[in-house]
């Protein structure tokens, strides 16, 4: 979808908006997010997590987000089609992909898309090119201590100046 064809919605303010989009299976790193935006927290940092994606993770994540106290920060919405993953790029203010191992995953391609910045580990290819291009922060390690930090740093930091990146790694 062209960016001016994603329809808009409204996640609410007062927070910061995170995204996960994929299956919610160990590899994927759900567990470590759901760690992290508990630390953030912690720390004062208010973020809501919203989690585009199902798997076998599904059910202890949602009794680990109740038994944490983050029902009020955490959303699991279930499989979502494309034009809804879309719209949640747009609206959110990261895309975190805190994958134990990974590829090039394409929602990173959709990010750069619609200008969102990456939140990543540094597995696979995705921490060389966030570095490469300035269009996110990588965690410091496969840790949900790493991947807090990550997210703490991304959001002090403009996030218009990694929006305007993202186009070079779009073309």
């Amino acid at each position: 979808l062209p960016k001016s064809d994603i329809p808009d919605i409204d996640l609410g303010s007062g927070k910061r908006h995170l995204l996960f989009v994929g299956r919610l299976e160990p590899v994927k790193g759900i567990d470590l997010l759901v760690q992290a935006v508990a630390r953030l927290a912690v720390e004062g940092v208010r973020v809501d997590l919203h989690v585009l994606g199902d798997g076998s993770m599904r059910k202890e994540m949602e009794r680990d987000v109740l038994a944490m106290g983050l029902q009020d920060c955490v959303f699991f919405k279930g499989f979502a089609d494309g034009a809804t993953v879309a719209a949640y790029l747009k609206a959110c203010d990261l895309l975190v992909i805190p994958s134990r191992s990974e590829g090039m995953p394409v929602v990173f391609h959709e990010a750069m898309q619609v200008g969102r910045p990456v939140v990543a580990t540094d597995v696979g290819d995705l921490g060389s090119v966030i570095r490469e291009y300035g269009v996110g922060v990588v965690a410091r390690s496969v840790s949900s201590d790493g991947i807090a930090e990550a997210i703490a740093e991304a959001l002090r930091r403009d996030c218009a100046a990694f929006s305007e990146k993202t186009d070079e790694v779009w073309r």
